[in-house]
């Protein structure tokens, strides 16, 4: 039985690792539209929200933070206070 829990538990260990993998592929495609919106000088907030709304959940496990706090910064020169609005929210799932 105890052999049983062991396969488990290393079938688990591979399963999340292969999706941290998978999620780590994508990075590359965020940098390149966090890139863009900053080269742009975008004021879209849509857009800006919807790739630090993108960003907010693959820190948790290790990825973007760098470009989130690229992004933040950037979004702060576009409207403050929906940046500090994510700057908490980071914040707080990042503890």
């Amino acid at each position: 039985m105890a052999e049983g829990k062991n396969n488990s538990f290393d079938n688990l260990v591979f399963n999340i690792k292969e999706m941290h993998a998978d999620i780590a592929g994508f990075v590359p495609a965020i940098e390149d539209a966090v890139n863009k919106v900053i080269g742009d000088h975008s004021t879209n907030k849509t857009e800006i929200e919807h790739l630090l709304d993108t960003l907010t959940s693959i820190t948790p496990i290790g990825l973007g933070h760098a470009l989130f706090i690229k992004l933040l910064e950037y979004y702060k020169t576009v409207d403050p206070e929906a940046a500090d609005f994510y700057w908490h929210l980071y914040e707080e799932m990042n503890e």
